[in-house]
């Protein structure tokens, strides 16, 4: 298996997982772990090259489209409203869910308010 270096005009021809490929007949799923350091953000691309006793120089796959290595998510498109549940005990807010997570899944949200005394906000 083969990856390019996260660069859309960079050649698919850096190695990954051969040792742990070297003997396998059939396969189903690779998990790549071998990237670049400063990787996250990146697009890559891969291939495959089989070997067999007949086909020793190897049979190359198609290149795949690029895949997004995780990156931050997005920034919150809405600021959050007042919900009509909001009363003098309470104050509901409604947010609206970020657009894409950029392949790192979002765990959870914070909810800061405006501490009425000049804008620093503090975390509920």
């Amino acid at each position: 298996m083969f990856r390019d270096s996260g660069s859309a005009s960079s050649p698919v021809n850096t190695p990954v997982n051969v040792a742990q490929l070297t003997g396998i007949n059939y396969i189903n799923e690779i998990t790549v772990t071998e990237f670049p350091t400063q990787s996250l953000g990146l697009r890559f691309r891969f291939k495959v090259v089989v070997f067999t006793d007949f086909a020793t120089d190897g049979v190359v796959s198609s290149v795949s489209s690029s895949f997004i290595l995780a990156d931050l998510p997005d920034k919150p498109s809405q600021a959050p409203t007042r919900n009509t549940n909001t009363d003098e005990n309470v104050v509901a807010v409604d947010i609206i869910q970020v657009p894409g997570n950029n392949g790192s899944p979002i765990v959870s949200y914070n909810i800061e308010i405006d501490d009425g005394f000049g804008g620093s906000f503090i975390e509920l």
